[in-house]
């Protein structure tokens, strides 16, 4: 039987068939660039996709965090003093117990941590930062 969703050079073209989220982007508050304030906040955004996507895809839209969570997570490394950034998944105190018990905290920051304990980047060459 022939798989549908595949191109002729083998790339899917719906990864997950059956789950449109039409309703969601449809539902979403209008945005215009000329908007000095956004209708959404991005932890009130992830709460509506916390309630209408799928867990996979939540897992996947949960990925926007992750900068933000890195960024705070070499700030507690260093002991900077520098404010919180709020938009990651991990709150100041949920980070801090992680740093604690590392077991807490997803694998590749356990990874990150021991690399910048032992002064080894994870990848040669490349900056903590990236």
């Amino acid at each position: 039987m022939p798989d549908n969703r595949k191109r002729n050079d083998g790339a899917l073209t719906q990864p997950f068939p059956g789950r449109n989220y039409y309703y969601l982007i449809a539902g979403l508050p209008d945005m215009a660039l000329e908007q000095s304030k956004l209708p959404l906040s991005l932890p009130e955004l992830m709460e509506q996709l916390a309630l209408s996507l799928h867990p996979d895809d939540l897992r996947l839209a949960r990925l926007i965090f992750l900068p933000a969570d890195n960024r705070n997570l070499l700030r507690l490394l260093r002991k900077e003093a520098s404010e919180w950034e709020p938009h990651g998944q991990f709150s100041r105190e949920e980070m801090e117990e992680g740093l604690k018990e590392p077991r807490l905290l997803p694998a590749y920051m356990r990874r990150f941590r021991q690399a910048y304990q032992e002064e080894t980047p994870v990848w040669p060459g490349m900056s903590w930062e990236n």
